[in-house]
């Protein structure tokens, strides 16, 4: 099970949460250029996370553009990209977690729970190859 990591907005800086929230758009940004559309409904907050991990380890310096949100196009937001691995890692881990949370849905679900999981995994085997 993942979904469990959320930012405390109340002990973070503003200057931190809006990074944070620029690593979340990026990693969304990231996300629909390498693995489709679809794959953006498999954005968390664990998944950022792990990018922001993984850019702090690395040393990488994300730099933080202007931009349309792909979801609500009138809203402008910051995203962060970078040169490194991080957001390729973060969007594979994401993909993955995914899809294995289907798996394990439909194992454990009922018919109409199942039904969903399938055609949800169906169009995600695709991506996660």
């Amino acid at each position: 099970m993942f979904g469990y990591l959320r930012p405390d907005k109340d002990e973070l800086k503003v200057r931190e949460y809006e990074l944070y929230k620029s690593v979340y758009c990026g990693l969304c940004k990231h996300l629909g250029r390498d693995y489709g559309w679809l794959s953006r409904m498999t954005l968390s907050y664990d998944c950022t996370m792990l990018a922001m991990l993984s850019m702090a380890l690395k040393g990488e310096c994300p730099t933080v553009h202007r931009g349309r949100c792909v979801v609500n196009p009138t809203k402008k937001c910051r995203f962060c990209t970078s040169d490194g691995t991080s957001f390729q890692l973060a969007g594979a881990v994401s993909v993955i977690m995914s899809y294995h949370k289907l798996t394990d849905t439909i194992e454990d679900s009922g018919f109409w729970k199942k039904t969903a999981a399938r055609c949800l995994q169906s169009l995600l085997k695709r991506v996660r190859r």
